[in-house]
């Protein structure tokens, strides 16, 4: 049976799958190998360095103490109604996963048998990049995941993951750190972005760059959950198990957050499936506010 969080249980799965590519696993083993190598080298200096001074007298250094710092407190700039008219504004450009996907296999598809070698990953061999006959440019690593995460549900997830880029003849960047996954299921699909991603020549979100990591799932029988925080054309916001549910006509429960030009942040804890709610910020309660949540129902719907 379909939970009210299905991503919340295979979890685990999509994760496994996404370290378990023959490039990034092999990313990650270095990474983990080298923090061994420090530790464990660090470790025979220490005591040889121990053993040689044993009979010398302890050095007492003086505490140098702690500077003073003096931070300004941060103050809202905008009013409570232009909040919720921004994170309407924002909601309305959700990230889709499928167009980092796709625009990936189609660049892939522009090199040649040596550079990148294949239409579906980067391999080391060409970490510091290589020039394909058609005039593309690929570097980095990149792995192309596709396989059943929960046979339970027909979940099958489909992903890029890697730290990679690639330059067209024409000048234009596609850059990829982090991953980007769709999965579909018996009864529900998602959409997820980690990490940070531009494609000059894609839609505009993806275009002014993405960064953060956000989960869309749409479950038929329930409705649309959202987690995570992103940073889409100059707004940052965020979403704390955003949930739109069917029962009340797609009402939100759960919490908004938006990010002011100062750094701080204001929050909205929505209940009862009403979508006014009252903004705080930093603490400070500042009002009420509503959010119309139809157009990024609409964007929602049309990924698809």
């Amino acid at each position: 049976m379909l939970s009210r969080c299905q991503l919340c249980r295979i979890r685990p799965r999509v994760v496994g799958a996404l370290h378990r590519g023959p490039v990034v696993a092999g990313l990650w083993f270095g990474v983990a190998a080298s923090a061994t190598l420090v530790a464990c080298g660090g470790e025979p200096a220490s005591r040889s360095s121990a053993a040689a001074g044993q009979d010398d007298p302890p050095v007492v250094l003086d505490d140098p103490g702690l500077p003073d710092v003096t931070v300004d407190p941060v103050t809202p700039s905008l009013s409570v109604d232009e909040v919720g008219e921004t994170l309407t504004r924002a909601l309305a450009i959700p990230p889709n996963s499928t167009r980092a996907i796709e625009s990936y296999r189609m660049l892939m598809g522009m090199g040649d048998d040596w550079c990148p070698g294949n239409e579906y990953y980067i391999t080391d061999t060409h970490l510091y990049g290589c020039h394909a006959e058609t005039g593309y440019f690929y570097a980095g690593v990149s792995d192309w995941i596709d396989e059943i995460v929960d046979p339970h549900t027909n979940a099958n997830m489909v992903a890029v993951a890697g730290d990679f880029w690639i330059e067209t003849p024409d000048g234009e960047l596609f850059e990829g750190g982090g991953a980007a996954v769709y999965i579909t299921g018996d009864g529900f699909w998602a959409r997820e972005m980690y990490g940070s991603w531009l494609w000059e020549g894609g839609d505009p979100w993806l275009a002014s760059g993405f960064s953060g990591v956000l989960s869309i799932e749409v479950m038929e029988a329930y409705g649309i959950r959202v987690s995570g925080s992103a940073q889409i054309e100059g707004t940052s916001w965020s979403a704390n198990e955003l949930m739109l549910d069917n029962a009340c006509d797609r009402g939100p429960s759960g919490q908004l957050g938006l990010r002011d030009p100062s750094g701080g942040w204001y929050t909205l804890d929505f209940t009862d499936c009403a979508p006014c709610a009252p903004v705080q910020f930093e603490g400070m309660a500042l009002g009420s506010t509503c959010v119309d949540f139809e157009p990024f129902i609409a964007a929602v719907e049309a990924m698809e």
